[in-house]
């Protein structure tokens, strides 16, 4: 048996009738440092992904005590988050089947502590990697649903704070595949404080410049909100030209002319990333045809450089905030419904 309880679930039926059929692969399982993930299936023959967590798996940090409290606080407010999703009933966000825990044995690390979530068929990231020709209808769909989540979880004051095409997971429907946001382990709640309450919260390779600095004139749901919305402009970027835009930009900027300041670095980002969308927009030509100019101004509204600037610009001044993601929506239904038109007539 190994040392860890949270690695010895197979087998195992849970509270509620739901039976552990089998350990994914850590690289499958999009979980976090301290979590083990398993196929589970329900007492209704439902499938659904186990995310334990793997206490044992503390017992090597330094500060076993310290990474002990982090790894159950970090956990507790995820299944109280992804709860608070499933009370909302939002329809883009992966959501959480139940809760709870479970003894494998009778040691004082023998107890598992487990959310049952939802089991997507595969995540964006996985698809990419399969895909062998441009499907443009699928991605503007995926992009869609992708904004709908993002805008569910901002509506109730969550941000997500690392979307990237690992986290935004596929359902097959009968219809059409539906993509759902999932992975909130890093997200922040505006009204409780969480163990991820801060300036770098995601995954470094896909955050914006900005988060590297101190900026005292953004509130901090608007700083999270501004992130989210860089995020989701990288998602679009990514989809299109296979790696992060944060990648792309740090590509063109000198090392030298980075400084501690803001202020001074923010021209020179701003020349990269406009060179970045130069590159980006003969990238859209080939592959968005008529539909690149929407796309290219889209992305540059979410991925500006400047967190003050991003977003509705239109909208700095007035009651509507201009990280309100409504119009990003429409424009990607709207780009969505374009493509599954051309792909009709084509056919």
């Amino acid at each position: 048996m190994s040392i860890s309880a949270a690695h010895n679930l197979d087998g195992k039926v849970l509270a509620g009738g739901w039976t552990v059929l089998g350990k994914l692969p850590k690289a499958a399982s999009s979980g976090g440092t301290f979590s083990v993930g398993y196929i589970v299936k329900g007492p209704k023959q439902e499938d659904g992904f186990l995310k334990a967590l793997d206490i044992a798996a503390a017992m090597g940090s330094g500060d076993m005590v310290s990474a002990l409290r982090e790894m159950t606080a970090a956990f507790e407010f995820e299944r109280d988050l992804v709860e608070k999703c499933r009370l909302n009933r939002m329809k883009k966000v992966v959501l959480p089947f139940t809760s709870g825990q479970v003894a494998v044995d009778q040691t004082p690390l023998g107890m598992v502590p487990y959310i049952i979530f939802e089991k997507a068929t595969n995540s964006v990231r996985g698809l990419l990697d399969d895909f062998n020709d441009f499907e443009l209808a699928w991605i503007f769909r995926s992009l869609h649903n992708t904004a709908v989540g993002m805008m569910e979880l901002h509506g109730n004051k969550i941000t997500h704070q690392d979307l990237k095409p690992s986290n935004v997971l596929v359902f097959e429907d009968d219809i059409e595949d539906i993509c759902k946001i999932g992975d909130l382990g890093r997200a922040s709640d505006a009204n409780k404080k969480g163990p991820f309450d801060i300036q770098v919260a995601g995954d470094q390779r896909y955050v914006p410049f900005d988060l590297f600095y101190q900026m005292g004139d953004l509130s901090d749901f608007d700083r999270k909100r501004s992130t989210d919305l860089y995020l989701l402009g990288s998602m679009i970027f990514n989809l299109f030209c296979g790696s992060p835009i944060t990648f792309a930009i740090a590509a063109k900027v000198e090392r030298k002319n980075i400084t501690n300041v803001f202020a001074e670095s923010l021209p020179f980002i701003e020349q990269a990333f406009s060179d970045v969308m130069n590159d980006f927009e003969a990238v859209l030509l080939k592959k968005a045809g008529k539909l690149s100019s929407e796309v290219l101004e889209l992305v540059k509204k979410l991925c500006d450089p400047d967190p003050r600037q991003r977003g509705e610009k239109n909208l700095i001044g007035t009651s509507i905030s201009q990280y309100n993601l409504q119009r990003c929506v429409s424009k990607l239904d709207l780009l969505s419904g374009k493509a599954e038109f051309e792909l009709k007539r084509v056919l």
